[in-house]
């Protein structure tokens, strides 16, 4: 038998599969995959059990993100560096790895980042695999993943901490490129936030009924207006429960506040957009739940003709 075989064999007797209770997806969906509905929340338990990843260990999350095509909040799902150094631990063919190593616009490496007045321009890490002569070397460039927060700046995380920001990117990047199979397609937080941030969604894509809004908040008084009868629709769409959920954490993500008469002008019209979207979503899953019930109602059987 090969190598890669035994490796999974044993790793199937050693890791047991992940299995949640009642309670347990209940508490998953009120933290770690906050505004899921059903379906999504679903297809999250089942990835971390297909992973064999535990979302209450931060192993994995379900984050919303924007999707530009759709022009509307889909799921995603991002694996903390954690999640994937343990992956690749399992399959048994881990050796560990070599660095992080950085370097700065000149582009000598060093195995430490000292320069507290700079950032790195580049991390670098090589991970090793059984079978390989030598490690397989990822490099990330500060640039490309340093994320922004709506002011153009670093968020707080890569303003405090560069260094550990970006070579946790340039892991990921070495530990799927060591391990295709089993990584492939999963991402970790730090590489995934810069390239879908709330603040980079094109307004060329805004449907009419959205400017429309936008139209109407001239002052404090009127964006209140609007995002009350937002939240309004929402909580008709899905529920008072979660529908004020899902209103206060498209708030705080999308505007970065926690009530609507804190909010800024661009941040106003950023945060009724991602709401409109999220009605949208709501109000269409209500409606083909509707048909479906429908559908499925028993048929009454048709009156006997008369003779």
């Amino acid at each position: 038998m090969p190598d890669n075989q035994v490796a999974k064999v044993e790793t199937a007797a050693t890791a047991p599969a992940v299995q949640f209770t009642r309670e347990q997806i209940q508490l998953i969906k009120d933290t770690v995959a906050k505004g899921a509905t059903d379906l999504e929340l679903k297809l999250f338990v089942e990835v971390c059990r297909h992973k064999n990843l535990d979302p209450l260990s931060r192993q994995i999350h379900a984050i919303k993100r924007w999707d530009t095509t759709l022009k509307r909040e889909v799921m995603t799902f991002q694996v903390g560096i954690d999640g994937l150094r343990l992956m690749a631990e399992r399959t048994r063919n881990y050796e560990g790895q070599e660095g992080p190593y950085w370097c700065g616009p000149e582009g000598r490496w060093t195995d430490v980042w000292l320069d507290r007045a700079h950032t790195p321009a580049a991390a670098k890490v090589g991970v090793m695999r059984k079978g390989f002569k030598q490690p397989l070397y990822a490099v990330a460039l500060y640039a490309e993943y340093v994320q922004l927060n709506k002011e153009g700046k670093p968020n707080a995380m890569w303003a405090r901490m560069p260094a550990s920001q970006l070579s946790k990117c340039a892991e990921a990047l070495a530990l799927r490129k060591a391990f295709p199979e089993e990584l492939s397609g999963l991402y970790a937080s730090e590489e995934m936030e810069q390239a879908t941030a709330p603040g980079k969604m094109p307004e060329q894509d805004v449907p009419d009924a959205v400017k429309a809004l936008w139209g109407r908040m001239t002052s404090i008084a009127e964006v209140c207006k609007v995002f009350a009868e937002l939240k309004a629709r929402l909580i008709q769409a899905v529920g008072q429960a979660p529908g004020e959920a899902e209103y206060y954490r498209i708030l705080q993500d999308f505007g970065g506040v926690a009530h609507a008469n804190e909010l800024r002008q661009k941040a106003a019209r950023k945060t009724s957009w991602a709401l409109w979207a999220s009605i949208e979503q709501a109000e269409a899953e209500v409606a083909q739940d509707g048909q479906e019930e429908l559908w499925n109602q028993p048929k009454e059987p048709a009156p006997e003709e008369t003779k």
